[in-house]
């Protein structure tokens, strides 16, 4: 039997609070469990991403200007939440924004997400992502004089 154990794992949520009250509940468990065995145990904590928030406001507007390119039927306005990890929450937590999916496919016939080795960005996705940053930067900011 070995004289230590080290585990590995990711904890994620949507509220920093359901965050803060699960990390707390596992140090508890953990510690419970190991006493209980005669043991000694250390919890250590890495904080990691945020959970990626989107602000209402700015979705409705990517929304709204998506729809007007590829057509209200193709614009995913209540997509189920995802625990991925991106960098870009830290933005969110500062700033009003909105982090959209552009869609691009699933891979040139083998389906799979886009961090996946046989993902094959589809090229023709590009003039549409093209177009709605244009048409954001139309909507959003005030003509030159």
């Amino acid at each position: 039997i070995p004289d230590t154990a080290q585990l590995g794992g990711t904890l994620r949520s949507f509220q920093p609070e359901t965050r803060e009250r699960l990390i707390s509940q596992l140090k508890a468990t953990v510690q419970g469990v190991v006493a209980s065995l005669g043991g000694t145990a250390e919890v250590d904590i890495i904080d990691g991403y945020p959970a990626t928030i989107n602000h209402k406001d700015q979705a409705d507007l990517a929304a709204a200007v998506a729809a007007t390119i590829v057509g209200e039927e193709k614009v995913v306005r209540d997509a189920t939440p995802t625990m991925g990890a991106e960098d870009f929450s830290y933005m969110l937590n500062e700033r009003p924004g909105c982090y959209i999916w552009l869609g691009s496919g699933s891979g040139g016939g083998n389906p799979c997400m886009v961090h996946d080795p046989k993902y094959d960005f589809n090229d023709n996705i590009s003039p549409i992502g093209a177009s709605w940053f244009v048409k954001m930067v139309e909507t959003s900011l005030p003509p030159l004089a």
